[in-house]
């Protein structure tokens, strides 16, 4: 069951974008105003601000091993801050361009923008290693693992393995509007229901349609119980469990946001759901 646990409140702004933090209980969030702020889940409204950065936060991603924080600030570029010491230790220079998503691998920062472009940064120079078309003129969605990765076209999924250059394409009657990995296969949504592609055997295992017109901003996987929330633009939560031939609805909600939700995230093995939203607010949600 999902169940309205509490709101946590402190920004002044639309909240844009979400990241787990080096603990279970641990998150943050970056706001329309340009604070990132630390939020704990036994501390109910008690934010504590790492940073003020001037200009909007499109995204936000924290990395354990070096205990930083990446933020993506639209038509400044990427800024990389010491969580200990809450100051930026660089900046990575991406001007005149707005920032949708952004995921970190070992080797490459991946960004996406709003003219449709994934560009991806090689961590050892900060250089642009690739601006890759993706032809839509939206932010494409993505996923990456290692040195693939994975995006959505107006004609389905391209895949791209970065060193060696390797393209392929997944073609499908439409673009997909959410993209992730859950072990060899790879989960993506389209304005009928929820896909399953095995990446080994390259077709559809499992196909779960929607009961119910749905369009899809978010993804949300639990991967040691191959559960998946999934996020309607319209504000509801969707609790699916993938299964080996069959994908089964468990449970759904709808969220009281008063507006559009940017983000979701799973934290604190999995029992609570966080979400946020254009009204300033952090939704915490229990998963039972």
């Amino acid at each position: 069951m999902l169940q309205l646990h509490s709101y946590f409140e402190g920004h002044g702004g639309a909240i844009t974008s979400l990241t787990k933090g080096n603990n279970e209980q641990l998150f943050y969030s970056a706001g329309s105003e340009g604070l990132i702020v630390q939020w704990n889940l036994t501390k109910p409204n008690e934010g504590d601000v790492l940073i003020k950065l001037r200009g909007l936060i499109s995204a936000i991603k924290y990395e354990h091993t070096s205990n930083t924080l990446y933020a993506a600030v639209n038509h400044k570029g990427l800024f990389v801050i010491d969580i200990e010491t809450r100051k930026i230790l660089k900046t990575v220079d991406i001007p005149a361009t707005s920032f949708g998503k952004m995921e970190l691998t070992n080797k490459f920062i991946m960004l996406s923008t709003h003219i449709g472009e994934l560009l991806i940064i090689d961590r050892e120079t900060d250089a642009i290693k690739e601006r890759i078309a993706s032809g839509l003129k939206e932010p494409p969605a993505f996923i990456v693992e290692n040195d693939n990765v994975w995006y959505s076209t107006d004609q389905g999924i391209n895949w791209f393995e970065i060193i060696s250059k390797v393209k392929a394409t997944i073609n499908l009657v439409e673009k997909p509007s959410a993209i992730k990995l859950l072990g060899a296969r790879l989960l993506f949504t389209l304005s009928n229901g929820l896909y399953v592609w095995n990446l080994a055997k390259r077709k559809v295992e499992i196909v779960g349609e929607w009961e119910e017109s749905l369009e899809i901003n978010r993804i949300c996987i639990n991967p040691t119980k191959s559960n998946v929330i999934i996020l309607g633009k319209s504000g509801v939560l969707v609790k699916y469990k993938i299964e080996k031939k069959k994908i089964t609805k468990l449970d759904s909600v709808q969220i009281e946001h008063n507006g559009r939700i940017n983000d979701i995230l799973w934290i604190e093995n999995h029992k609570f759901v966080i979400t946020a939203g254009i009204n300033k607010k952090i939704g915490i949600w229990q998963v039972n």
